[in-house]
């Protein structure tokens, strides 16, 4: 790698880990060279995570789909990843329950040596369909991932303000009715119209 290209690669890194960091997204989609990851997690290099990918969908051509092995042998990475995605893998083989769970297909001796951390990102990102992906990739779909969880959270906000917005006129309403009635003495009256309820009362009260 020419100095060029090791600075662009620097720069790169540091701006991927400036967007993980900024946005809270999780370290399971941090690479090893990532300064996010500690050495002492002893998490391998995208080489190991990307041979690793192509043996779980391999396996489930074989056990899963009854497909010859003769299709998947000669299987570049990108033949994988095409597979992975086509057939949502990631949704439809959820990493624990098809490779982990005990019974006849486990593969927990092909794991034998991996370290926990790095078991829990290779499940991580094999179930949020990040497979074979670059961490700028892995970035997008957690940034998606991310703002999908925010709009949701947040239409529960306004549907909140909408219904206290609800609740707040119709008991100033029921304030005016009351006022307006004939035979309130005069002191209630003075006292009513020191009143008003607030949507920030009507919230502050939900809470």
């Amino acid at each position: 790698m020419s100095k060029k290209d090791d600075n662009n690669f620097k720069n790169e890194m540091e701006t991927c880990d400036d967007h993980v960091t900024a946005f809270n997204l999780p370290k399971d989609i941090c690479p090893a060279a990532s300064t996010l990851i500690e050495k002492s997690d002893s998490i391998p290099g995208e080489a190991i995570f990307t041979h690793d990918f192509m043996f779980l969908v391999k396996r489930i051509t074989s056990t899963q789909m009854n497909i010859n092995s003769e299709v998947t042998d000669n299987w570049a990475p990108t033949d994988a990843k095409r597979f992975y995605v086509e057939h949502n893998l990631s949704q439809t083989y959820q990493f624990d329950e098809t490779f982990m769970d005990d019974g006849k297909k486990s593969i927990n001796w092909y794991f034998k040596g991996r370290n926990s951390k790095y078991m829990r990102f290779l499940a991580y990102r094999w179930n949020h369909n990040m497979a074979f992906l670059t961490y700028k990739e892995r970035i997008g779909i957690a940034l998606n991932m991310r703002m999908t969880d925010e709009s949701a959270e947040a239409r529960s906000h306004i549907e909140i303000i909408e219904k206290a917005k609800l609740v707040r006129d119709s008991l100033n309403n029921q304030l005016d009715a009351w006022k307006a009635e004939t035979g309130i003495p005069p002191q209630l009256i003075a006292l009513l119209d020191g009143v008003e309820v607030s949507l920030a009362d009507m919230i502050e009260n939900g809470d």
